[in-house]
């Protein structure tokens, strides 16, 4: 079994570098008895036979994770093992190795093939591309589409398997500018953020039912916690292939690629939930915004028009006004819709009213806010002393 290794930068600079030893369970971050420590998460990393489970990822030897935390970078790495020199190493996976053994005794290369994969977890990507590359010549088309049902790619919105979210991006991520961090914004809305006691159980729940969805959840909404927004899509769409008509999962999935910068996916599905239920309020401020976002704005506006009919003293449909005036640069109207949306805030629930803090930090709508002092003064009047302080 391979090791831990984690290194962790500020602004780019070395200043932690540990190899650890991962019997069961390693928390590295900003609990309490971490074995190396970082500020901004509490990461668990749970060993699991010859793999590592990191914040909802398995990693083989040699395989690693990144995680971004404003200024603060962490690299998280499943060590190889020394191995003896061989003329073989590197090119058999140990477990393809067993199903080859198997062949002897069964006599056809394809009925041992397919007694392997139905052995593994059906979220195992990395083994399920080894057999389709083995398979990019073979006659077995049957393989082929049990490999390829094992790593879905959801549509968003239908839960159909199909294409997964573009690579290029409509807008840019939701993360905090240098701005931001210098003022102290990513910090406020981070110390609200809950701690996750349950990513640990979740993962070793997932060791034992990989199909285990109430597990996958859990990890899904801490990854979005943990701005891992990459990782909360894949969650949320593992979960929309198995239950399309999760109504939840494909509103945390539209946010999760709003957060991406995925605007277009975003909308796709906002409108797929309003076609069933029309007076959506999350789904309404949603598209409207994307479609701002989208520079389709006399859509937008239209939306937005539907909205304030629909909940005109909503803190809902004051954050979204907010939205769209600042995308269109009327920083002097955005700040005042967002008034408007703190005086009311307390009709959210706490977890909105989280979001209305990510927001604020890491949207880049508000980009051009943060520099504001009209924006730090009016957070500091319905907050007082637990609004922003600026980094030292």
């Amino acid at each position: 079994m391979g090791d831990l290794s984690v290194t962790v930068r500020l602004n780019g600079q070395i200043v932690e570098e540990q190899v650890l030893r991962v019997n069961r369970v390693v928390r590295i971050g900003e609990g309490a008895g971490s074995a190396v420590s970082f500020p901004g998460a509490d990461v668990a990393v749970v060993r699991m036979g010859d793999r590592l489970a990191v914040r909802g990822r398995s990693l083989e030897e040699g395989e690693e994770v990144h995680i971004s935390l404003g200024p603060v970078e962490v690299a998280v790495e499943h060590t190889l093992r020394a191995r003896l020199p061989h003329e073989w190493v590197g090119l058999w996976d140990g477990r393809f190795f067993a199903a080859a053994l198997l062949v002897t005794a069964v006599g056809t290369w394809f009925d041992a093939a397919e007694m392997w994969l139905d052995r593994l977890p059906r979220d195992t990507p990395v083994a399920v591309s080894q057999l389709h590359n083995l398979l990019s010549g073979g006659p077995s088309s049957a393989l082929r589409q049990r490999a390829a049902a094992m790593h879905p790619t959801p549509d968003p919105a239908r839960g159909s398997a199909q294409a997964e979210a573009p690579a290029m991006t409509d807008g840019p991520r939701h993360r905090p500018d240098e701005t931001s961090e210098s003022l102290g914004w990513w910090a406020w809305y981070r110390n609200e953020v809950p701690r996750d006691d349950q990513e640990i159980e979740a993962l070793e729940r997932l060791t034992q039912v990989p199909d285990d969805a109430s597990a996958r959840r859990l990890l899904a909404r801490s990854a979005y916690d943990k701005d891992d927004y990459d990782l909360a899509s894949w969650h949320f769409r593992w979960i929309l292939q198995r239950y399309p008509g999760d109504r939840d999962a494909r509103l945390r999935l539209a946010r999760s690629e709003r957060r991406r910068g995925n605007h277009r996916v975003e909308a796709e599905i906002y409108r797929a939930l309003l076609d069933e239920d029309p007076d959506n309020l999350l789904a309404l401020s949603g598209l409207a915004t994307a479609l701002a976002r989208l520079h389709r704005l006399d859509e937008a506006l239209v939306l937005l028009d539907e909205l304030q009919a629909v909940a005109p003293m909503s803190p809902l449909t004051e954050l979204t006004v907010a939205r769209v005036e600042a995308l269109q640069g009327h920083d002097k109207s955005a700040i005042e819709a967002l008034d408007r949306a703190f005086a009311s805030r307390e009709q959210l629930s706490q977890e909105l009213q989280l979001e209305l803090r990510r927001d604020l930090a890491l949207d880049p709508a508000f980009s051009s806010l943060r520099k504001d002092r009209r924006l730090r003064g009016l957070v500091h009047r319905h907050l007082g002393a637990a609004g922003p302080r600026p980094a030292r």
